[in-house]
């Protein structure tokens, strides 16, 4: 009978068989082989032929067999045990990643609990300065209405004008306070009809007070010195005591005389008291006078400028030398002039 050579399925099942140990001392552990009967045959008629059952070949055989399949098992075991390392290899340098990532984590953490400890006390000063910043304001806002209403009820008055004269006891500080009081309302009110309203009123005012400074006789009429005041005095040709209408400049002749205020000339002329002389008319009620000039150099019905030259210094009419003989009117009543301009 001819021996089929074995299958991979056959080898297999030898060496399992092989490594159980009920096999390896037992004759005939063929028989206890998963095989079918055919195959157990040829196993049978190989091991017989080649060795006859319980001779010493056989035993050798026999062990060789047992032996192998062993070492495959210990090969096999080999190859789990490095497969396991590996794995395990695997696993602790996972295990050491996930530690260092534990520890950035854990740092991160540190980190951004001081940022927010930092940024809470950020907070916590900005509040403070924020509700320092609030009463300020409140306080400043509580001035500002308070302004703002004195404002109001001076416009309600219609007594602006007469009022901020009156107060601040010239033309100059009156515009500030109007463009002060401009500003206040702008950032009170915005852009209302009502702040429209107000500052409109505010212009008309301001424009009143321009106009009444330019004719405010309030400008030197002469630079020299000063020789007469206004008032009584003794009369430098009878030596009796008269009233001086005016002041006298002392000054030398030909010295620019300018008028005082922005008006209209309303005389040019000569007469031998007075001597060449000029009378201006400013519109608000006032008019000054300049006599005794050298020379005039302006005609009548001329307008002219505050500041603006009108003559020259002289000696004409009744007079003890050259001078500017000044005064001013208002409303027909002759005042002081050194209540409008200042000489020492």
């Amino acid at each position: 009978m001819r021996f089929r050579p074995l299958n991979k399925a056959d080898k297999k099942i030898i060496r399992k068989a092989l490594q159980d140990r009920s096999c390896t001392y037992e004759t005939n552990w063929i028989k206890k082989l998963p095989l079918n009967s055919d195959r157990k045959k040829d196993l049978n008629l190989l091991f017989s032929d080649i060795f006859p059952q319980k001779s010493a070949a056989y035993a050798i055989v026999s062990s060789a067999v047992i032996i192998s399949g062993f070492l495959f098992y210990i090969s096999d075991l080999k190859m789990s045990i490095d497969e396991l390392n590996k794995k395990n290899q695997m696993l602790i340098e996972k295990n050491s990643q996930l530690n260092s990532n534990l520890e950035n984590i854990t740092n991160s953490i540190v980190k951004l609990d001081q940022e927010t400890k930092d940024h809470l006390e950020i907070i916590h000063k900005q509040k403070e300065e924020l509700s320092e910043i609030e009463k300020n304001f409140e306080d400043i806002s509580s001035e500002k209405d308070a302004v703002l209403q004195e404002i109001l009820d001076m416009i309600k008055n219609l007594d602006i004008f007469s009022g901020l004269i009156s107060r601040s006891g010239n033309m100059y500080t009156a515009t500030n306070q109007i463009q002060e009081a401009q500003l206040i309302i702008k950032e009170s009110l915005g852009d209302t009809e009502e702040a429209k309203d107000l500052l409109a009123k505010l212009d008309k005012e301001k424009e009143k007070i321009e106009d009444y400074r330019r004719r405010y006789p309030d400008y030197k009429p002469v630079t020299g010195r000063l020789t007469s005041r206004f008032g009584y005095r003794r009369d430098p040709f009878t030596g009796e005591t008269r009233y001086h209408n005016g002041i006298d400049i002392g000054a030398v002749t030909g010295t620019p005389i300018y008028s005082a205020a922005y008006g209209t000339v309303i005389y040019t002329g000569f007469n031998s008291s007075s001597g060449n002389h000029i009378i201006i008319d400013h519109g608000n009620g006032y008019k000054t006078y300049y006599k005794h000039l050298s020379k005039i150099e302006v005609k009548t019905g001329a307008v002219v400028n505050k500041g603006q030259r009108i003559g020259q210094v002289g000696s004409t009419g009744r007079s003890t030398g050259p001078h500017l003989h000044f005064e001013v009117h208002l409303n027909g009543v002759i005042k002081n002039p050194l209540e409008y301009v200042y000489y020492n």
